[in-house]
């Protein structure tokens, strides 16, 4: 069957494929001689009963027309007949055929046509889709309440790309009535769906079931007991208007829907369901992914009752998913969420919210099985997330956090694994921290990680979780977060937010981070007590942090760890598991003093402590680059609780090389506490086989201000009785020349207002600090304080600079001084009234460590009532003068009149090796060599005098 003339052909293609045709045609040369033909080829595909719109135009006569079957067919079997009543060719069989057009120019044009039986929505015979018709008219009857059957609960088939662009999409079923069957794409892509949620239809979209009521987008509303496979999407586009949360706040929708007391508890948006039960998304297609490409979604997402079953989401896979899988995908896309309204929403690049379980669904028994917990599995992620930090006029009861990760916002009793979120970022560009802006308090109000916001494990109430509860934990393993960026004000990680309870993190990892925001953490923001972080000889990469983390209060690995973080040691090499990271510090001036200890940067962990059980933090290595913050720690900020009880909070087989500088503004500097590892260290504590290589303030330039108030080359201040400290090193340098602390500065030009106010203070020890409180009142020791074994090697400490005398302190006004340095210790407070325990500190070891420190420079006044108490509080240790590894100068302890003793402390024996003591406060001046006395020269021989009776020549 051939022949015909070209009749649409520009129309056709133009139609089908508009740019590509339109650039084609733009550059070819159609003048005679000057044009090359060009071949092309479509796959296309259509089913019985269909019109085939490519020959549409053209007839039996047609000239340029050439119809090719299969060998064998005849004028009886041939899949497509020409119906000369309306001048189509229409499907009449199932078949393969191929129509072969050749245009004017000379071009071919030939389509492979495949064409189905329609089918009946069987296992057997699925409902075959070929094309936008095709979805369109199943969405129509799936979503029609008076269809003649369940349309919603056929088994579909896919069987060639579809465009949608070309108008609105309506989702495949709601809340009220899911989705029950299955898709296969057929690896086919659908793109260009749009979806459309705003005031003047939202009505349209509501699930119209009290006490459910909702709203859920997506290719499908909802899914129950679904298989969506080997399914392809491509530049979708979702929008529910912000003007739709006015209306769901007012319930403008009540007396529309015929529903008055009904109410919306939720919004929920993905690209493939609002909603996924029971579903599988997935590729089953070895080594091949399904891809959820280029999505673009903006909205949000909330419970507008607390009580509702269902949680919200967004999501660029599905806004919510409980009992699910979703695997084998590639996600692409942005999402802009809540951006003008005041509630929270619930956000992740693959799922919103991973709930355990839906009582939504009508089961008989509410009955959660391990087997069928959620898995979201091998998932390549590359996606941009825009949120706000501040949530403005929030009408909620709940909480008005935005949960947002580039994985999942929320996910409980969910196995997540082997997944890479690459390339990607969240951010708000109207609320980003810096100096100048240093949004914080009450006004914050995301969390946001690079991986999961918030990982939980849940047993709900009235469902049974049937078998062992250890079963339906939550599980994160090997995840890793690559190259993703983080800017906004709001707490930040980079895998995940909160690791609750019964919650487990294995073998995951981050690379290439960087995060700005007010609280920055490299892995987690919170291991709550019962969730742990570990991992194994199967972790194969580089380091378990590599970030860049830049904020007010910055952790290496966690801003608090009440669970358990644990490396891995290889047995042969003893390497541990290593962490990199660069912190730092923005608003180093403290306009507000009650901020003081909220603005630090540590290595590893910025607050450990219990909380009802033991936490651990162990077998890590970490190198740390800090700058620009207040506070420092090579390893944590704050280690212990002030009370005592009785679980420990233990830091164990680490190694930390900490890098830091102080920060100096104009002429003074705020740098107040710097730990090797620890900053403060409280009660219920245990440092173990903590290794420290410091490098504080090396090389820097001493004509400027570089401060530390307090600094310890293991431990900055020790407030603690309960605590261990055994088997720790310090080595190094470390570098001070400005002793005075601003804790307010108002102005931005280097000089301080007439309310900022100044702390006096100048201790450093090389293993501790200071042992005191912060009023610098008594820790008294007791048989649960033990400092042993502990050795500072290869050490130097340098307190360079001019301090007031006691003089000026008193006439200036200043309200607390004290001064303290030591080879071992820089001040331990010896107003003890009970002495009974004395701290033994004798099995430390100092070996090659030299102090240079100023004796005059560091006698200073504390004014206490109306008496004065001198302190001069300078030591290194030397044979001489003992007592000053702990920063006592004997002769002023022995004085009676100031009845300051050491009679509670042991000290430890002297070692061999370059142990001194330098003190600059009289410095040497070297006597000039004496020149030698120049050798008097020999006198010259005198000529004897003539004989004057000596004739004398002439």
């Amino acid at each position: 069957m051939k022949k015909g003339l070209l009749a649409t052909i520009i129309t056709g293609i133009v139609l089908a494929v508009s740019l590509s045709v339109y650039t084609i045609i733009s550059v070819v040369d159609f003048r005679p001689g000057r044009h090359t033909p060009v071949e092309y080829s479509y796959d296309i595909a259509y089913r019985t009963g269909d019109i085939v719109k490519e020959l549409d135009g053209y007839n039996l006569e047609s000239e340029n027309l050439t119809l090719e079957f299969a060998e064998g067919t005849t004028s009886e079997t041939q899949p497509v007949v020409y119906n000369t009543a309306t001048g189509k060719f229409e499907v009449a069989k199932a078949g393969t055929m191929k129509a072969v057009i050749s245009d004017e120019n000379g071009d071919t044009h030939t389509y492979n046509i495949t064409l189905h039986l329609q089918g009946d929505g069987s296992a057997e015979a699925p409902y075959i889709l070929c094309n936008a018709d095709h979805l369109n008219e199943y969405a129509a009857l799936a979503n029609d309440d008076s269809a003649d059957k369940d349309y919603l609960a056929f088994n579909l088939s896919l069987v060639s790309d579809v465009d949608l662009s070309e108008s609105a999409w309506t989702p495949i079923g709601d809340n009220f009535k899911p989705f029950t069957g299955t898709i296969n794409g057929n690896g086919h892509t659908i793109s260009g769906m749009n979806i459309a949620v705003n005031e003047s239809n939202y009505v349209s979209f509501i699930a119209k079931k009290n006490p459910q009521l909702s709203i859920s987008v997506g290719f499908f509303g909802k899914t129950v007991n679904a298989t969506i496979s080997d399914l392809n999407f491509k530049d979708s586009n979702i929008l529910v208007a912000s003007e739709v949360y006015t209306k769901l706040a007012e319930k403008a929708y009540a007396t529309e829907v015929g529903l008055a007391e009904g109410e919306i508890n939720k919004v929920c948006i993905g690209t493939v369901a609002g909603i996924m039960t029971r579903t599988t998304f997935t590729s089953t297609v070895e080594g091949a992914n399904v891809r959820v490409e280029n999505s673009k979604i903006q909205g949000f997402s909330y419970d507008f009752n607390t009580t509702a079953s269902t949680p919200s989401g967004i999501g660029g896979v599905a806004g919510v998913m409980s009992e699910s899988v979703i695997s084998n995908v590639e996600v692409s896309g942005e999402i802009y969420a809540n951006y003008n309204i005041g509630e929270a929403s619930t956000v992740g690049g693959v799922v919103g919210y991973v709930a355990p379980f839906d009582t939504t669904i009508g089961l008989e028994e509410n009955v959660a099985k391990a087997e069928n917990k959620s898995k979201l599995d091998n998932i390549t992620v590359v996606a941009n997330v825009y949120t706000r930090y501040y949530l403005p006029n929030a009408q909620s009861n709940k909480d008005f956090y935005n949960r947002v990760g580039l994985i999942a916002g929320i996910v409980k009793n969910a196995e997540v694994t082997n997944i890479l979120v690459k390339n990607s970022s969240i951010a708000d560009p109207t609320g980003r921290v810096s100096a100048s802006n240093p949004i914080y308090g009450e006004d914050v109000a995301a969390l946001v990680s690079g991986g999961i916001a918030e990982l939980q494990t849940d047993f709900m109430k009235d469902v049974e979780f049937e078998g062992e509860a250890a079963a339906h934990y939550a599980v994160v393993k090997n995840v890793g977060i690559e190259n993703v960026n983080i800017d906004i004000a709001a707490v930040a990680s980079g895998v995940v937010g909160f690791v609750c309870e019964n919650t487990q993190i294995v073998d995951t990892y981050t690379s290439g981070l960087k995060i700005r925001a007010l609280m920055s953490a490299g892995f987690a923001y919170n291991v709550c007590a019962g969730g742990s972080v570990s991992y194994t000889a199967d972790f194969a990469k580089e380091a378990a942090v590599d970030a860049t983390l830049i904020g007010f209060m910055n952790a290496g690995f966690a801003s608090y760890n009440a669970g358990t973080i644990s490396g891995y040691v290889n047995e042969q090499t003893q390497e541990k598991t290593k962490v990199n990271v660069e912190l730092i510090g923005v608003g180093a001036n403290i306009d507000d003093e009650s901020l003081l200890n909220n603005r630090y940067s540590a290595g590893l962990v910025g607050v450990m402590m219990t909380e009802g059980s033991d936490t651990v933090l162990s077998n890590l290595n970490v190198t740390s680059n800090l700058s620009e913050s207040v506070n420092y720690a090579g390893v944590a900020y704050i280690l212990g609780q002030s009370s005592v009880v009785a679980n420990k909070a233990t830091i164990e087989n680490v190694e930390a090389s900490m890098t830091a500088v102080s920060f100096t503004k104009g002429t003074y500097s705020t740098t107040y506490r710097v730990g090797g590892a620890v900053a403060k260290m409280f009660n219920n504590a245990k440092l173990s086989k903590v290794n420290v290589m410091l490098n504080f303030n090396k090389d820097v330039d001493t004509t400027k201000s570089y401060g530390a108030a307090i600094f310890g080359g293991l431990v900055a201040q020790l407030y603690g009785t309960t605590v261990e400290i055994d088997t720790c090193g310090v080595n190094g340098s470390a570098y001070v020349n400005e002793g005075k602390h601003w804790t307010k500065v108002k102005t931005t030009d280097g000089v301080a207002d007439a309310n900022a106010v100044e702390h006096f203070i100048q201790i450093a020890g090389g293993l501790i600090g200071l042992v005191a409180t912060n009023d610098f009142t008594s820790v008294i020791p007791t048989t649960d304080t033990k400092i042993t074994n502990n050795e500072v090697t290869d050490f130097t400490l340098v307190v360079d600079g001019e301090f007031l005398n006691a003089k000026e302190a008193k006439n200036n006004g200043i309200f607390f001084a004290v001064r303290g340095i030591g080879a071992l210790v820089g001040n331990i407070n010896n107003n003890y009234e009970d002495v009974s325990y004395k701290l033994d500190l004798s099995t430390n070891k100092l070996q090659n460590v030299k102090v240079t420190a100023s004796v005059e420079g560091h006698t200073f006044v504390k004014e206490k009532t109306e008496s004065e108490e001198l302190f001069s509080l300078v030591g290194a240790g030397n044979n001489e003068l003992g007592y000053k590894a702990v920063g006592m100068l004997k002769e002023i302890i022995d004085r009676d009149a100031l009845n300051h003793t050491l009679n509670y402390i042991i000290l430890p024996e002297r070692v061999d090796g370059d142990y001194s003591y330098t003190d600059t406060s009289a410095p040497v001046v070297e006597t000039p060599e004496v020149p030698e006395t120049p050798e008097v020269p020999e006198t010259p021989e005198v000529p004897e005098t003539p004989d004057e009776n000596e004739e004398v020549a002439a």
